[in-house]
């Protein structure tokens, strides 16, 4: 399942693997700028968590075959520098499984944005959906929260999504938010669109042979710029049931922050799950970390500042 974010803001969904690529590390003696506020944050808080030193983290990173200088990691932590060279994203991988938590990569500019070609494999398909819906006409639509909880039944396939968008629009009478939904099994039947709040359902498209499906959320009223609104919706799933082993958001624009929820039946819980994020459709996913089932048979990912890419939850029911 995938979602995405292009003009008006297209939130596309699909069942894959996902991964917060984009750790560009450098610091000042390796930097040379300013961090966002959120990568500092997230290195902090990871560091807090962890317990350790700067001393013993660099201990653990030369165990490791990497090696950092204190100053570095200071400079990262207080926001006097931020991570940008390509050659040190292993060092920030290295980083996040040390300290255990989250690490984001800074974001790109605001208004930076990649193509479908780069997020979908079949971009063709999205295009033509899209421009049956009168293409992406309307002002943009800065994301700037985004949560997902996906249910997945006894069965071990998927029953819903729920999805919570905070958005800001970017120009007047922004009137709409559309959602890009793609099967992991083409020929399934497309899911059904309803609106719990902020928003309603509009038109759906969809294309049986590659199981994408584009579907519209329409404003309560036309948005003026610089105007917030707070939508949700659910994505329910019918028999036969898609089977579940990953879900994954795309994301055409950077996202200040990002909550991924995947909720299990009791009586069909995942041997292992995994954090994982890409570059593109077709990019390599990197396993950031694993992923403990809770108390409430849940896993979840937390991401501060997410450049734009594909971010996930992949799960195995067997060891």
């Amino acid at each position: 399942m995938t979602l995405d974010t292009p003009r008006p803001t297209d939130l596309g969904i699909r069942r894959e693997t996902a991964d917060i690529t984009g750790f560009e590390p450098v610091g000042d003696p390796d930097g040379d700028r300013p961090g966002p506020d959120g990568f500092a944050r997230a290195l902090r808080a990871a560091i807090s968590a962890s317990g350790l030193s700067l001393s013993r983290i660099r201990q653990r990173l030369r165990l490791r075959g990497v090696d950092v200088s204190a100053a570095t990691l200071s400079y990262w932590q207080s926001g006097r520098s931020r991570p940008t060279r390509a050659r040190s994203r292993e060092l920030l991988r290295h980083l996040a499984e040390v300290l255990g938590g989250d690490l984001l990569p800074p974001g790109p500019p605001s208004d930076a944005r990649v193509p479908h070609e780069l997020l979908w494999q079949r971009p063709d398909v999205v295009s033509a959906l899209i421009a049956r819906l009168g293409g992406t006409t309307d002002p943009v639509l800065t994301q700037l929260r985004q949560h997902d909880r996906m249910t997945v039944g006894p069965d071990g396939r998927e029953r819903a999504l729920w999805s919570r968008q905070v958005l800001r629009a970017g120009g007047d009478r922004a009137t709409r938010l559309l959602l890009i939904h793609q099967a992991e099994t083409p020929g399934t039947p497309p899911p059904t669109v309803s609106a719990v709040r902020g928003c309603r359902p509009g038109r759906v498209v969809n294309d049986p042979g590659t199981g994408h499906t584009v579907a519209e959320l329409l404003f309560e009223r036309p948005l003026r710029r610089g105007e917030s609104v707070i939508t949700e919706h659910r994505m329910d799933f019918h028999p036969p049931f898609p089977p579940a082993t990953y879900f994954e958001r795309k994301f055409r624009l950077p996202v200040r922050e990002y909550v991924q929820e995947v909720r299990f039946h009791p009586d069909a819980l995942p041997a292992h799950c995994y954090q994982q994020v890409s570059d593109s459709a077709t990019g390599s996913p990197h396993r950031v970390r694993g992923l403990r089932i809770d108390a409430s048979h849940s896993v979840h990912a937390v991401a501060l500042d997410v450049r734009p890419g594909v971010f996930g939850i992949q799960w195995a029911w067997e060891a």
